[in-house]
């Protein structure tokens, strides 16, 4: 996922755990759905983390 430095942390947090907290949901609606996964969340990240979706993942214990 990508973003600007003008969403706020809230809504970068929100939208970041909206994602994760609604995979079955996102499976229904599209196949790519299912394989949204904290599991896979930041793999592969190669740019900064916008301090919002950085939070979801410390609380997820993702970031220590």
């Amino acid at each position: 996922w990508a973003t600007h430095d003008g969403l706020s942390d809230a809504m970068a947090y929100e939208v970041t755990k909206a994602l994760y907290e609604n995979t079955a949901t996102l499976g229904q609606v599209h196949p790519k759905g299912k394989e949204i996964s904290l599991k896979t969340a930041l793999l592969s990240v190669s740019i900064p983390l916008h301090p919002g979706a950085e939070r979801y993942y410390r609380e997820k214990g993702l970031i220590k």
